[in-house]
């Protein structure tokens, strides 16, 4: 009897539902990026992706998945996706200047990119972040990059 109440103690320990985001409000905002009409092949910062995640409280950003709608994958046409912090003047510039977060490995179960383990404190209020894509040598033509926030 003893065991059958531990283990169902241990059920509702384990299986009681958890909040899974720490802040009670917030809020994410895409802005608008107007993207080339193509990526070169072997270059990289080419912006895919410009938010903002507004906080009522102080939180750690610990993962971040996005999905690319369209066609560019990992295999082809993506060497690597970059997470970045606005730094310096307003909007998106890049290497040297905006601050690396993260970098995001894909998850060929869910067909996503995750950025994981990130560690990112942010206080309250709002924080500007972007999403740069490397593309391949050799990549596939007229494969687009669409991406959106899971």
């Amino acid at each position: 009897m003893k065991r059958v109440v531990t283990f169902l103690l241990l059920c509702v320990m384990v299986f009681v539902p958890i909040k899974v985001f720490a802040v009670e409000n917030l809020s994410v905002t895409l802005n608008q990026i107007t993207m080339p009409e193509l990526f070169y092949s072997s270059t990289w910062d080419n912006l895919v992706m410009d938010f903002t995640l507004s906080l009522d409280e102080s939180d750690t950003l610990g993962t971040f998945v996005i999905k690319n709608e369209s066609l560019a994958g990992p295999q082809a046409e993506i060497v690597e996706l970059t997470l970045y912090s606005d730094a310096g003047e307003e909007g998106f510039q890049g290497f040297a200047v905006d601050t690396v977060v993260a970098t995001g490995s894909y998850d060929y179960n869910n067909y996503n990119w995750v950025f994981s383990n990130i560690g990112w404190y942010m206080n309250s209020g709002a924080h500007r972040f972007f999403v740069t894509v490397e593309t391949k040598r050799g990549g596939t033509n007229n494969r687009g990059f669409q991406f959106e926030i899971l």
